[in-house]
């Protein structure tokens, strides 16, 4: 799966279209997080980069806080050789 850079799409006319699977990828962003937090046991700001394809630790890092806010992640260590891991529903 891929999506086109936005020039391509506003050439076409498709604006829309873009608008709608750029959106579509941020919102499976928490999603795709919680899975791979669960398969591995814990998830580290490297890992969410990768999974993300995003070259930012800073970028990685929000989306990580937004789920701690959520009360789905739980931090395990703070400053170098930090984690998390995901918060168990019972």
């Amino acid at each position: 799966e891929y999506i086109l850079g936005r020039k391509v799409y506003r050439r076409s006319g498709s604006e829309i279209e873009y608008v709608r699977q750029s959106g579509i990828d941020k919102v499976r962003y928490p999603e795709m997080i919680m899975k791979l937090a669960s398969q591995q046991g814990k998830i580290t700001t490297a890992d969410v980069m990768e999974l993300l394809h995003i070259s930012s630790s800073s970028a990685a890092y929000y989306e990580i806080r937004k789920l701690v806010e959520q009360g789905r992640l739980e931090s395990v260590r703070a400053g170098r050789g930090s984690h998390y891991v995901p918060v168990s529903a019972g």
